[in-house]
């Protein structure tokens, strides 16, 4: 028996590099010589296939922080532009108006009053309106009186829906108990005519 160092080799089946053509890719079309093609080596679609996925990881990279850009800057607009409608109410109720007619013309002899003044005077106004329920004109012609009326009104719709919901399950129970009774007497005939 010899024992040797020496590994045998085999010649080599195939060599690939990065030159080697592994096929071809359509390129366009003549008209008179039909479709028109190059050669495909490894290393162009290694390269091709490498290229493509950091162009996706870049496009989902630049889409995520383009989402971030576009929230934050919505986010400062809507603060910006609430902070400013701040302002500006805080700016009208404070600032000085003139009561006008239908004509642009001054009211009450023409003096400035604030909007926190007018506001508050019309809702004066409103709350102590007397009751035209018992007036001669129809009430859809005219404005409802003041608070008690409010009042009246919101305590009226809450019974109504009270008293409506009421009615409804008394409706269900009474429905019920004919439906039960109806079968016993239905059954108590019946049992009576067979015999």
């Amino acid at each position: 028996m010899t024992t040797t160092n020496d590994t045998p080799t085999a010649a080599p089946v195939l060599t690939v590099t990065w030159d080697t053509i592994i096929g071809a890719r359509h390129v366009g079309h003549d008209p008179d010589t039909g479709p028109e093609v190059e050669p495909f080596a490894l290393g162009d679609a290694v390269t091709e296939a490498l290229a493509r996925q950091l162009r996706d990881e870049m496009e989902r990279s630049m889409r995520s922080d383009l989402t971030d850009v576009l929230r934050d800057i919505r986010d400062e607009v809507r603060t910006a532009a609430r902070e400013q409608a701040q302002a500006m109410v805080r700016e009208a109720l404070t600032g000085e108006v003139r009561r006008t007619n239908h004509w642009g013309e001054p009211v009450d002899g023409g003096e400035t009053r604030t909007l926190r003044d007018l506001i508050q005077d019309d809702v004066k106004a409103f709350l102590s309106e007397p009751d035209h329920s018992r007036d001669r004109f129809p009430r859809d012609q005219e404005r409802k009186g003041g608070f008690r009326e409010l009042l009246r009104e919101e305590v009226h719709d809450a019974l109504r829906k009270e008293l409506r919901e009421s009615i409804q399950a008394a409706r269900e129970q009474v429905a019920q108990v004919v439906r039960d009774n109806a079968a016993q007497l239905i059954g108590d005939a019946v049992k009576g005519e067979t015999r």
